[in-house]
């Protein structure tokens, strides 16, 4: 796949080395003039037919979930370029956006999600918008990791999310996914802003059952690529650390997955909806070759906690 920017433009882009908060002037007036001279941002992220929204939004607090861009954030906390140059790198070609780059896939990588006024559906939208960018993340990722990156979901429908070469040249393709709070979660966190009781509990077993869903999410996916090897990545946010004790204790036997038996509301849809959900586990399981679980951590960083065939 060739790359739409060199690594000499994405470089010079001034939201690789952003200026400085100054004295007089706010975090949102300071984005403002980085978006105006970087083409991520402006032709992409928060074009201009949404900038006004953006800008507004962001005139006041949101003292009912505390909701901010992340765009905005990753600049106030010095790594608005972890974000950027994945899109620098992949959808734009000479400062404007690659012509071959979905539609769709524009629309998802627009920041909007605080659009809404409903607190729980601003999380949900924010989740869908923020599992695109960690997506393109995940590609930079594999190439600095010595992989070469043939195709991306961006440019094709219903490929896998990812397609890459090893140093031998086998084609592996990726499917992502993101594991950041949920909605359960994110309701404990405003009955605290609320003031109201906000007790919670993270569960081991509830989160062996999502993890192993969205695995065998990503292999259903896989299902449609022909490359010869076929992985799961999922990424999860360093700030929930009941996965991360997960795959410590060693909860889940990936050689013969099955579902805790415990109350588990989603689990319980999943099955009412297809009643072979649980056969279709192992089946659907046994297509990949791997699953990669990579932990991203502050400042958008990446390491790789668990890979199914190496444990």
């Amino acid at each position: 796949m060739s790359q739409g920017n060199s690594a000499g433009e994405v470089l010079n882009c001034i939201c690789q080395k952003p200026p400085s908060l100054t004295i007089g002037s706010s975090l949102l007036d300071t984005f403002a003039a980085v978006r105006e001279k970087c083409p991520a941002l402006k032709e992409l992220f928060v074009p201009d037919e949404i900038w006004p929204k953006f800008y507004n939004w962001h005139l006041w607090s949101d003292d009912e979930a505390h909701h901010e861009s992340a765009l905005l954030l990753a600049l106030g906390r010095g790594h608005l370029s972890s974000i950027t140059s994945p899109v620098h790198r992949y959808l734009l070609d000479s400062g404007r956006i690659n012509p071959r780059v979905r539609k769709q896939y524009i629309n998802d990588l627009q920041e909007e999600w605080m659009d809404y006024s409903d607190p729980l559906e601003r999380h949900e939208k924010f989740r869908m918008f923020y599992g695109r960018v960690v997506e393109l993340q995940c590609a930079e990722w594999l190439e600095r990791h010595g992989w070469g990156i043939s195709d991306l979901e961006a440019f094709r429908e219903k490929g896998s999310d990812i397609e890459a070469k090893n140093a031998s040249g086998d084609l592996t393709a990726f499917e992502v996914k993101f594991i950041g709070q949920d909605d359960d979660g994110f309701g404990t966190v405003l009955k605290g802003f609320r003031g109201e009781d906000a007790y919670g509990r993270s569960s081991l077993d509830l989160a062996a059952n999502y993890l192993l869903y969205r695995v065998y999410q990503s292999a259903e996916q896989l299902q449609r690529s022909a490359a010869s090897t076929r992985i799961a990545l999922v990424v999860i946010d360093d700030t929930y650390d009941t996965f991360e004790r997960l795959l410590k204790c060693r909860c889940i036997n990936w050689a013969n997955p099955t579902f805790v038996n415990v109350y588990d509301p989603f689990i319980e849809r999943e099955r009412e909806k297809n009643p072979n959900f649980d056969t279709e586990l192992k089946v659907i399981l046994g297509s990949i070759n791997d699953v990669w679980i990579l932990k991203r951590s502050s400042g958008n960083q990446f390491q790789l906690m668990f890979s199914q065939r190496s444990k």
